[in-house]
């Protein structure tokens, strides 16, 4: 799964000292310290008090539809017919309308597959939030993975190259934060993150949705000891 590289985001913002060049190692240091930078940055797109897609209509509310519930109808398609038979027809169908108005919100159908990760992972990112120690975090997302593709198995290969909305950057960055609080770096966090993730998804498309919890224990066993001995 790709992530936001808050990292690459800060180095263009962030003036060279005078008169010296910097190792790719100090910027990298200097990026990750300069919190104010990144958040600002980032802006909006964290929003960390409501970072999910509302694709529930309320009573009362206009019959307009949104991408959010494009997305649920696509979810639905794979579900019964599997990632080959999502097509935008099939989706439109779903839907009750004609395939242009699909292509009113999204480009293509690979526009719209990329979309589904972010979307399930709405109650996931929630959960991550929620969390104040890194490895809690941790076995959140990869917990939080592991039972989405389990929910939607026809889904597994879309976690490979997703989108990064509202809901897999606010769980990111809000792991990141808490590996980084206690002891790593950016690159370490980024990686011990993008571990866990590889881990369930790598599980779950090699034995056709199924995931073994043991190999995420050990990472994550691997991790803890890493941040309690601070490596």
């Amino acid at each position: 799964m790709t992530f936001p590289s808050v990292i690459d985001l800060a180095r263009r913002n962030m003036p060279l000292r005078p008169g010296k060049e910097q190792s790719t190692a100090e910027v990298d240091e200097g990026a990750c310290n300069n919190d104010i930078n990144v958040r600002k940055l980032l802006g909006r797109l964290l929003c960390y008090g409501e970072c999910v897609i509302d694709a529930k209509r309320r009573p009362g509310r206009p019959s307009i539809m949104s991408i959010g519930e494009i997305v649920l109808a696509a979810v639905r398609v794979i579900d019964r017919m599997g990632l080959d038979g999502c097509t935008m027809r099939v989706v439109a169908d779903e839907l009750g309308v004609a395939p242009m108005t699909l292509y009113r919100h999204v480009k293509d159908k690979a526009e719209l597959l990329s979309l589904v990760p972010d979307t399930l992972l709405e109650g996931v990112a929630k959960d991550i939030k929620r969390k104040k120690r890194a490895i809690s975090a941790l076995e959140t997302i990869g917990s939080g993975v592991a039972r989405v593709i389990a929910e939607h198995p026809g889904t597994a290969r879309l976690f490979d190259s997703p989108t990064d909305g509202p809901n897999i950057t606010a769980s990111f960055t809000h792991c990141a934060g808490l590996l980084m609080s206690e002891g790593f770096s950016m690159q370490q966090a980024t990686s011990a993150i993008r571990a866990v993730v590889a881990q369930v998804i790598g599980e779950a498309i090699t034995a056709h949705g199924a995931t073994d919890p043991t190999g995420l224990r050990w990472l994550l066993d691997g991790i803890r000891y890493e941040l309690e001995s601070g490596r």
